[in-house]
């Protein structure tokens, strides 16, 4: 389930937060808003796709801290040992192969 971040803040904080993980997935700009929007997604343990494990959900946020800011080889490098047992991992991992700035100088060469 997504969720924008107002929720997200209030589940973390909720009585219940010891049954689910709230992970942020990301920053989205929907076609045609000018706005975007932090989202995250509600993890219970039995999830398959996508992990609740700390290990996990820490590295991807060092990723996509490292991914906002520009510094996408470095977003690459720790998501590379996530993305076989994550699907947001594979899904910014490949995101950043199609779209990373090694792809945009091999399109003006």
């Amino acid at each position: 389930m997504l969720i924008g971040l107002p929720i997200a803040k209030q589940l973390r904080t909720s009585e219940i937060s010891n049954t689910f993980t709230v992970r942020h997935l990301g920053v989205v700009q929907p076609a045609g808003m000018d706005d975007s929007f932090d989202v995250s997604s509600l993890v219970t343990p039995e999830e398959k796709s996508m992990s609740a494990d700390a290990d996990i959900t820490d590295g991807y946020e060092q990723a996509w801290l490292a991914f906002s800011d520009g510094n996408w080889q470095n977003a690459k490098n720790l998501l590379a040992p996530l993305a076989g047992r994550d699907s947001p991992s594979a899904f910014l991992l490949n995101y950043i192969g199609l779209h990373g700035p090694q792809h945009r100088q091999r399109d003006t060469t």
